[in-house]
């Protein structure tokens, strides 16, 4: 992984973030992609695990977004009325634990795109965002007064604390694929997508569903 840092076997793929009313791409979210000469595409999780433990996540992390920042300012003057939105991109957290550096480095990723910081959507996982012990609340106010947006990933996939909802204001908040699950068959994991989605309403924050292969799934979100 440290040869493949900066070569071409290191890529970003660009995941639709589709408005469900309409049915336009309003953004998309970058997600890290390694391409291995050898053992061909390592899986996303694997490559996580090797980066965290590798040390190598925070180097990573930081082309990433230079990387979609760079790529979005790009659609932005080729195609301004067709470019998407903002690009959503995940922190880990080691990132989170750079505090100011990572300020920085969020501030020179826009400053070299030439991108307004409502382009860019910083996406915290649930984990990350509702671990007490982290420095997750300082660093979230920073970024919010910079003006970039704010998302909580995985939301549903573990402990969520209702708590973190309301006291970090997050922009939006992607509830988990494995909560989609059943979603077209089951009454009660309806229920429970109904409940998060008018929760998550009322809190003035936008829903993103991940990971909807099905046109089951679609229609009932729809709906």
């Amino acid at each position: 992984l440290l040869r493949a840092v900066g070569s071409s076997e290191i890529s970003l793929d660009y995941l639709p973030i589709v408005e469900l009313e309409t049915g336009r791409r309003i953004a998309v979210e970058a997600t890290l992609r390694w391409q291995h000469p050898e053992l061909g595409d390592v899986p996303r999780s694997e490559l996580l695990e090797i980066a965290d433990e590798s040390g190598l996540v925070v180097p990573l992390g930081d082309w990433t977004l230079r990387e979609a920042c760079r790529r979005l300012g790009a659609w932005r003057r080729a195609e301004p009325e067709r470019a998407p939105a903002f690009v959503s991109v995940t922190l880990s957290r080691a990132e989170i634990a750079l505090g100011p550096r990572l300020l920085d480095g969020v501030r020179g990723a826009l400053a070299a795109a030439g991108l307004p910081p409502k382009c860019l959507q910083l996406e915290i996982p649930e984990r990350v965002a509702t671990d007490p012990r982290g420095a997750v609340p300082g660093v979230l106010d920073a970024l919010r007064v910079l003006g970039v947006r704010l998302s909580m990933g995985g939301f549903g996939s573990g402990s969520s604390s209702l708590a973190c909802l309301r006291s970090h204001a997050f922009d939006a908040v992607k509830v988990s694929q494995g909560a989609m699950r059943g979603l077209a068959s089951s009454r009660e994991a309806l229920a429970l997508t109904h409940a998060t989605l008018s929760l998550l309403e009322n809190l003035g924050m936008a829903s993103i569903a991940e990971g909807v292969d099905d046109p089951a799934q679609l229609a009932v979100l729809q709906s």
